[in-house]
C-alpha cells in the first residue's frame, strides 16, 4: 500500500482498529454498505438514556473505511445521540486528516450508517433493535 494514498494513521487504524468486535448484548445493531464499492459494516450499540455508552464494529472493508469507523468509535463513546446526529464529516477528518475526494465515501461510510440507523431507531427506540440495509 503506498503512503501517497493511505497515511501512517490510516494504516495503523486499519491493522489495529479501536472497539473492533461485537458486544455481547447490544442494545441496537446497524449494519450497512457501500454497493458501488463493496465495503460493509457492522455497528453494535449500548445506549442507555440517550448516552451511547459503548460501541464496537465489524468492518468488511478497505482500510480507509475501516480507519475511519474506528475513528467514529472513539468519537462517539459518551455522546449523546442528538450530539452523533449534529457531526459531520469534518468530526472525522480533524482526526484523519484529507482523504482523497475520490475515497471521501470511504471514509464516511461508518458515519453515515450510525446517523441513518440512529434515526431510525428514534423513531422507536423501545421496539427497534436492528436496522440493516443502511446505504450511503
Amino acid at each position: 500500500m503506498s503512503n501517497e494514498l493511505y497515511s501512517d494513521l490510516i494504516l495503523e487504524l486499519y491493522e489495529n482498529p479501536s472497539n473492533k468486535g461485537k458486544l455481547s448484548n447490544p442494545t441496537l445493531f446497524l449494519q450497512g454498505g457501500n454497493p458501488v464499492c463493496g465495503d460493509k459494516i457492522s455497528f453494535y450499540l449500548n445506549i442507555s438514556n440517550n448516552i451511547i455508552q459503548e460501541i464496537s464494529f465489524e468492518p468488511e472493508g478497505c482500510a480507509i473505511s475501516t480507519a475511519c469507523a474506528s475513528v467514529l468509535t472513539e468519537l462517539i463513546k459518551g455522546k449523546q445521540v442528538s450530539d452523533v446526529l449534529d457531526m459531520s464529516s469534518t468530526d472525522i477528518f480533524e482526526v484523519t486528516g484529507t482523504i482523497m475526494p475520490l475515497r471521501i465515501k470511504c471514509a464516511l461510510l461508518g458515519l453515515t450508517v450510525v446517523q441513518k440507523g440512529l434515526k431510525q431507531w428514534l423513531e422507536n427506540p423501545t421496539q427497534t433493535k436492528i436496522v440493516t440495509g443502511l446505504k450511503i
